[in-house]
């Protein structure tokens, strides 16, 4: 398990946001409602690449490591997308408070981690 760091959220971001932006470009909705969607698609392929590489018989380490590979790649492809998408006030408005939310999400499971004994949770 990695100590949580800085570049933790976002690299969350990223991970749950660029790759349903890329996929997403033909949709003609406005640019929040793009976002949730981006997200939700972004969650699910990520899920199901991780997944893909798991069952193949990939170390989870590097199944993490490929899939933050294939997100920065299609983040570096569709650039102008996600620029497009970020340049309204709410969309940044809509990240920031998820991104919030992410940093409690992480920071609560630091302390149940911290809390419990490290990697003994047989009590959670």
């Amino acid at each position: 398990m990695l100590p949580f760091s800085p570049w933790l959220l976002p690299l969350l971001l990223l991970g749950s946001v660029a790759p349903g932006v890329v996929l997403t470009a033909q949709l003609k909705v406005r640019p929040g409602d793009r976002l949730t969607v981006a997200t939700a698609v972004s969650i699910f392929s990520t899920f199901c690449g991780w997944w893909c590489l798991w069952i193949a018989g990939v170390p989870a380490a590097w199944c993490s490591l490929i899939v933050l590979a294939g997100c920065c790649l299609l983040a570096v492809s569709g650039w102008r997308d996600l620029r497009a998408v970020f340049t309204m006030p709410l969309v940044r408005w809509q990240a920031a408070a998820w991104l919030a939310v992410a940093g409690h999400a992480l920071l609560l499971h630091a302390a149940v981690f911290s809390y419990s004994g490290g990697l003994w949770g047989g009590d959670w």
